[in-house]
């Protein structure tokens, strides 16, 4: 069994190479109708889902950073962007700035735990010009033993 994106494992499904036995989200994706979702496959409350944010460096003026938030907003918005997005199994959140630091900040802390469990650590060397990044939160990796 492997857990992969619809990105990376979408072409493989539609070509019959591999087989969704469900996607790990708490719905169906409409690119994989088969694919039943983790609820209903009877392991509700255990979605896992991959996101992706753009953040700016420490120091980006306040004008800048909204400004880019809006022209992704308006980019999201479009029909023929959000179709494509939805071919791949992805789609865009409308999120304002304060709503993306609190999902990262949630999301960072669920996985706290298991990562501690599994001997997971995250180096922050290459995190030194994020915004707002506590000491706990960041993408976690396997320590070398």
């Amino acid at each position: 069994m492997r857990f992969d994106t619809t990105v990376v494992a979408g072409p493989c499904i539609a070509s019959g190479t591999l087989r969704a036995l469900a996607v790990t989200s708490a719905q169906r994706w409409a690119s994989l109708p088969g694919a039943p979702s983790v609820s209903e496959s009877g392991a509700a409350g255990d979605e896992v889902m991959s996101w992706q944010a753009i953040f700016a460096p420490a120091g980006t003026p306040v004008p800048i950073v909204q400004r880019l938030h809006a022209e992704i907003a308006r980019i999201l918005a479009n029909p023929t962007v959000q179709d494509r997005l939805d071919n791949l199994g992805m789609q865009g959140a409308d999120m304002t700035l304060p709503q993306i630091g609190a999902f990262q900040r949630t999301d960072v802390a669920e996985w706290a735990a298991p990562n501690k469990a599994a001997g997971i650590r995250f180096d922050r060397s290459d995190m030194r010009h994020c915004v707002d990044v506590p000491a706990d939160a960041a993408p976690a990796r396997r320590s070398a033993r």
